[in-house]
């Protein structure tokens, strides 16, 4: 719910236009920005020929028009190709995006009226101090290019940050009234939910592996023959185990780099690597065969299942737990605000 039409800009803003505004050059290339501006809004032209006053919905005495949705839908639009270049653009899509943001304005002016119910409305001299802090993230030249790409004045600006500001006031006055989650409903969270809280145990190991070319028991006789004589040269230091991975290793996973696994959950291992999680760390393995032919291997590392304690985690479950109780307390506040309206969609 507060994700509010400013927010919307302000995301689409910087994450489109961080590359070109905030780039190497210290200058930002306007004329860039302006030409990437008009090829987006000619591309999504056709999906925006609604007339201004056209009318969606009805809430109460008011109305949501065309004129209420155009920018934050016009952005949607453009960020979507953007961001989805895989997915292009359509009417159906478009749609999606259209009832989005009616159903967003008819949240928008709900909370509104109920805000100037409860004489909540932010002041002027409150709205032109946020919009000074606003402004004061970044140069005059960037704030134009601001309001020319979102297709906004000032003044629209400044709706938007008594939108924001208005809510802000409004939710924190009805999240006080949230009761923090009891100790009973922390606990049984954390046993409910365990695994997400428990760090799995992991291993690292390097391995030499060598595959049989056919099933005959020469070749099996072979390469375990060979794979005794690497092993022993590496006992021996005559060579490393890392040369002999990255040389003759039919490992290709950890070829390149020397046949190091780097640290993985033991769950991930594979059906014949199940038993070096008995392997000694540091120790080089025996020639171990399997069914498609043998290794040798060595722990380089293990970390043990990491279980915390429910006084470990209770902080993170208490944030966690009261945000969630706070977003379905403000979904609640708005379901009913929305009940008790008087809604009319016009348009669907």
């Amino acid at each position: 719910m507060k994700n509010t039409l400013l927010k919307l800009f302000i995301c689409i803003f910087l994450f489109l236009f961080q590359n070109i505004l905030f780039a190497e050059e210290k200058t930002p290339d306007y004329k860039q920005l302006e030409l990437l501006q008009k090829e987006l809004n000619d591309k999504v032209s056709i999906y925006c020929s609604y007339k201004d006053d056209e009318i969606f919905a009805k809430i109460n005495d008011v109305t949501v028009s065309y004129l209420d949705i155009k920018i934050g839908y016009t952005n949607m639009l453009k960020n979507h190709l953007q961001i989805y270049k895989e997915k292009p653009l359509n009417e159906t899509i478009a749609k999606v995006y259209l009832d989005t943001m009616i159903e967003r304005a008819i949240n928008n002016k709900v909370l509104l009226q109920e805000i100037e119910r409860l004489k909540m409305s932010p002041s002027e001299e409150a709205i032109n101090k946020k919009l000074s802090e606003f402004k004061a993230t970044m140069d005059e030249k960037k704030y134009e290019t601001f309001l020319k790409w979102n297709q906004i004045s000032e003044e629209e600006l400044k709706k938007q940050l008594f939108f924001k500001e208005g809510t802000d006031i409004y939710f924190k006055f009805c999240d006080e009234k949230v009761s923090p989650p009891s100790e009973a409903v922390l606990k049984d969270f954390y046993e409910k939910n365990l695994a997400k809280f428990t760090t799995p145990s992991k291993i690292r190991y390097s391995i030499i592996k060598i595959l049989n070319s056919d099933e005959s028991p020469g070749t099996k006789s072979k390469n375990k023959e060979t794979l005794e004589k690497v092993r022993k040269d590496i006992l021996d230091k005559k060579q490393t185990f890392e040369f002999y991975a990255k040389n003759y290793s039919d490992e290709e996973a950890t070829r390149k780099t020397g046949g190091d696994s780097g640290l993985i959950n033991t769950s991930e291992l594979s059906t014949y690597l199940k038993q070096i999680n008995e392997f000694e760390t540091g120790k080089l393995s025996e020639v171990t065969e399997f069914e498609d032919g043998c290794y040798i291997v060595r722990v380089n590392e293990k970390q043990k299942e990491n279980i915390p304690s429910f006084e470990e985690v209770k902080d993170r479950i208490n944030k966690y737990l009261a945000k969630v109780d706070i977003q379905n307390n403000r979904k609640k506040i708005l379901d009913a605000l929305k009940k008790n309206s008087n809604i009319v969609y016009l348009k669907k």
